[in-house]
């Protein structure tokens, strides 16, 4: 990625780990997983997305589904932590050089 990035002229590549970025990548993943969608609660409550096909108790279900795996994508981060090379949600930030 750090190549691709440098190759399209972003210089200043930073990794960096955000845990709760983390949890939140593995407990939407494991939910997306689950009811075969593509991240409906998401773009509904951080994103407002009013047009998404989300009625309320899908919408309570989605809720209760995310709630139910944060312990686990706590220990799956937890275990990312400790084998970064390995990592599964990437956090970069990249910059342009000023020209």
């Amino acid at each position: 990625m750090r190549l691709l990035l440098q190759r399209c002229g972003w210089r200043k590549v930073v990794p960096f780990r955000v845990w709760i970025y983390s949890v939140f990548c593995y407990a939407q993943g494991l939910t997306n997983l689950t009811t075969g969608t593509h991240n409906l609660l998401y773009f509904r409550l951080k994103r407002g997305k009013e047009n998404v096909a989300l009625p309320p108790v899908g919408l309570s279900m989605h809720v209760l589904l995310f709630l139910a795996f944060i312990p686990l994508a706590v220990v799956v981060t937890l275990i990312e932590f400790a084998a970064l090379e390995r990592a599964t949600c990437i956090h970069v930030a990249c910059y342009k050089d000023e020209t």
